[in-house]
């Protein structure tokens, strides 16, 4: 029969876990911090390129006070931006949703919504105008004519 171990042992290695626990929140804080950072950053950049109205930071993202903005008139359609995107890059590789959402607001739609943005990827790619190299990744990329969309 084996030998359990002494109360020491036990006490040694929960406090071996509660400073692991205790190191990695503090990391976790730590980029909360820097991410609050480049939030403030990102929020003085519109303002000064002036690229949208008022914005506010809530709970760490940037928000706008109006609940909808709408699409800016004479811009093109959500899909042609994505495609001009897709365009854009060149690695071959493909792009996800956020390269795609970053690429819009800087050049179109500075409000642009990612789900938006997202879903929309996500409906090309049904109808066969993006391609999804991988099922379980959020990578696309246009299609070649021997591709199928999946």
């Amino acid at each position: 029969m084996s030998q359990s171990p002494d109360i020491n042992t036990i006490r040694r290695e929960k406090e071996k876990l509660l400073a692991t626990a205790a190191r990695y929140d503090a990391l976790a804080a730590k980029a909360r911090s820097e991410a609050a950072d480049y939030e403030a950053a990102e929020r003085v950049w519109l303002k000064l390129a002036n690229e949208t109205p008022d914005t506010v930071l809530i709970e760490g993202t940037i928000q706008s006070e109006d609940v909808d903005q709408g699409k800016p008139a004479g811009i093109p359609t959500l899909p042609e931006m994505i495609i001009e995107a897709m365009r854009a890059d060149n690695s071959g590789a493909g792009i996800q949703p956020s390269a795609a959402l970053n690429f819009i607001r800087q050049k179109y739609w500075a409000t642009v919504k990612g789900a938006d943005v997202s879903s929309t990827m996500w409906r090309m790619a049904q109808e066969g105008r993006l391609f999804k190299p991988m099922k379980n990744a959020p990578i696309y990329r246009l299609p070649e004519a021997k591709e199928n969309a999946a």
